[in-house]
């Protein structure tokens, strides 16, 4: 019995690249840490949104157990919008910092006074992080780099919105009600507490 990869998986993997036998590293995009901190926000911006939609507005199910509509909206931002202003301005610093002043002062403009800001709204939390970004990525390329995502990085950011979208509706509007709900519900005449 001879070990190894069979001849049709060879070819078969010989065209998807090194990740899987080690060769032809040279086509690939490696994954950066903005890919990361990226699908981070994104996927807490997903779970607040999802539950703020289903439980305070009572509105559009942003993801419905696994369902993904939200994290197929945020990828369409990030595709469409996004990456596309961070390809826009990489090497101009100029633009860029433009467009990073532009946004601070369409965001300040609009939350002014800042007493009514609700911190933990998706609007806010989606506002901060777009003029955040458009900081960074000015920083970035005044260093002669960008946050510009590539197609590798792409999928990690959708692929972690659509564990999160799962995991917000799921495990926090259904499974974690029904663990404490008999603590909740528990009173002398039913005797859960003790049992």
């Amino acid at each position: 019995m001879s070990l190894g990869i069979p001849q049709d998986f060879k070819r078969y993997f010989s065209v998807r690249g090194s990740s899987v036998i080690g060769e032809d590293e040279s086509g690939h995009q490696p994954i950066h840490l903005r890919a990361l901190l990226i699908g981070a926000f994104f996927s807490f911006f997903l779970s607040v949104a999802a539950n703020y939609a289903d439980i305070i507005i009572r509105g559009s199910y942003l993801s419905l157990h696994f369902s993904t509509t939200g994290a197929i909206l945020l990828l369409l931002v990030l595709v469409g919008g996004l990456n596309v202003l961070f390809k826009l301005t990489a090497g101009r610093l100029l633009l860029a910092v433009a467009l990073f002043v532009l946004a601070a002062l369409a965001y300040v403009a609009h939350y002014a006074p800042f007493d009514g800001m609700l911190a933990y709204s998706p609007g806010v939390l989606f506002s901060s992080f777009m003029v955040g970004a458009l900081a960074l990525n000015a920083i970035l390329v005044a260093m002669s780099k960008t946050l510009a995502l590539n197609r590798s990085e792409l999928i990690v950011v959708y692929v972690m919105l659509m564990v999160v979208s799962s995991l917000a509706t799921s495990l926090c509007e259904a499974l974690l009600p029904a663990i404490s709900g008999m603590f909740y519900y528990a009173d002398p005449t039913n005797d859960w507490a003790r049992t």
